[in-house]
């Protein structure tokens, strides 16, 4: 994550700059959230930090202490950051380096609303990904994503929230978006793509909407799976009063596979008990 959009900090800027005829400068709200997920336990990092700590050129962005930048085709993160002072009041580090070896490189980004204010780009939907880390000390390497959002307004103001996934079938990857638009109807914008060897996005036909249940904060959770499929959540990796992170088994394409999915509650992130509670999860640099 770059500019921090579900940043509280930044959502108060930004109230205060447009009640002033501004607008507020996102790199003032800079952060890099790290995740770390193991069989019982997870690591967390997000320090939000401003400009003085940011730099950035067309290959490199340093924010604080960690960096990525794209060497030789490659995207290399190295990480510097100390995790988050909850559940755990004193805070632990991550340290070392993720590489992002892209197998397959996609060229365009999608719009994901009508007045095209926001896009989303999935820059190498299918990736070789190599983890290497001293603190903690640990090694991974295995198949990963790579995308990127951009935006002209804030998420909240556009959009009720959004589900998200993306799986391999066969050996090419998946992605499917369905969103709520913010627009008086509830408009909902559904798109499934499937990423080709040569980088193209082929369009197929959206799968049937299978409901996952609710989080124990109370988020909804909906995917899609082939008709008459089931699709299940096997692990739920992240849960907050606004976003959960899991992993699916489910049907796409006529292939049983595992998905990783997101939803988002955008409605809730606007409100202010949540944009209380955030700061337990993440602090605030220099």
């Amino acid at each position: 994550m770059v500019g921090n959009v579900f940043s509280p900090w930044y959502a108060k800027a930004r109230a205060a700059a447009s009640a002033a005829g501004a607008k507020a400068d996102p790199l003032e709200h800079c952060t890099m959230n790290v995740a770390l997920y193991g069989p019982r336990s997870a690591t967390w990092a997000l320090t939000e930090r401003g400009a003085a700590e940011v730099s950035r050129g067309p290959a490199h962005l340093s924010i604080g202490a960690s960096n990525l930048r794209w060497e030789r085709g490659e995207l290399l993160i190295d990480l510097r950051e100390k995790t988050s002072p909850f559940p755990s009041l004193v805070p632990g580090r991550i340290v070392g380096r993720v590489r992002v070896i892209p197998t397959v490189l996609h060229g365009a980004p999608q719009a994901l609303d009508a007045a095209g204010r926001h896009l989303w780009w999935a820059v190498a939907p299918l990736c070789r990904v190599e983890v290497e880390l001293t603190e903690p000390a640990l090694r991974w390497s295995g198949v990963g994503y790579h995308d990127a959002n951009a935006g002209d307004a804030a998420l909240e103001h556009d959009f009720h929230g959004w589900d998200w996934s993306r799986a391999d079938v066969d050996g090419r990857p998946v992605v499917l978006y369905d969103t709520t638009a913010r627009d008086g109807d509830a408009t909902r914008v559904r798109f499934a793509r499937r990423y080709l060897p040569d980088g193209s996005a082929e369009v197929v036909e959206v799968p049937a909407e299978r409901s996952l249940g609710r989080t124990r904060w109370g988020v909804a959770r909906t995917s899609r799976a082939d008709r008459g499929a089931p699709a299940h959540v096997v692990r739920t990796l992240e849960d907050a009063p606004f976003y959960a992170r899991s992993v699916l088994s489910t049907s796409l394409l006529g292939s049983r596979v595992q998905a990783m999915h997101e939803s988002v509650d955008l409605d809730r992130f606007a409100s202010s008990w949540v944009r209380f509670l955030i700061p337990f999860r993440m602090r605030r640099g220099a």
